[in-house]
């Protein structure tokens, strides 16, 4: 039996952890990490943390489904009473759902949609999806521009 020479970088990851398990417990927790400091940053204080600065409260979660190349994350993702909180994250995935279902076939067109300039759809997507793939996140089926 011959081994392939190529191996993807998820492969040579499950080969040196060995438990995909373990793996995707760390993947969630670091998601969930990320997702409760992009709330403490918005809202200028930790949770029950009184502050001078705090522009807001918190208001729950909700769920989201993260598509992964190990399966599916739960995650919980941080609401604000004044619901104005969006994350890059879920915000990046979201419009990748967009061109991925073919909602929309370009970066311009999720800007019109938004109201925002191009180059800031297309720069969120480009830095928020380049440091989640690694990590295990479906790769794009379709390209921004």
């Amino acid at each position: 039996m011959t081994t392939s020479k190529h191996k993807t970088k998820w492969s040579v990851v499950v080969a040196v952890a060995g438990d995909r398990d373990l793996i995707k417990a760390l993947m969630k927790e670091a998601f969930q990490e990320a997702l409760e400091g992009e709330m403490t940053q918005f809202l200028g204080a930790a949770p029950s943390e009184r502050s001078e600065s705090r522009s807001g409260y918190r208001a729950g979660y909700c769920g989201r489904r993260l598509v992964t190349h190990i399966g599916k994350l739960e995650l919980r993702v941080p609401r604000d009473r004044g619901g104005e909180f969006s994350t890059a994250l879920s915000r990046a995935f979201y419009w990748q759902q967009l061109l991925d279902d073919g909602v929309v076939s370009r970066g311009s067109e999720i800007a019109k949609r938004e109201g925002l300039h191009h180059s800031m759809v297309n720069e969120r997507l480009r830095l928020t999806l380049r440091v989640i793939q690694p990590f295990g996140a479906r790769p794009a089926a379709h390209r921004s521009q």
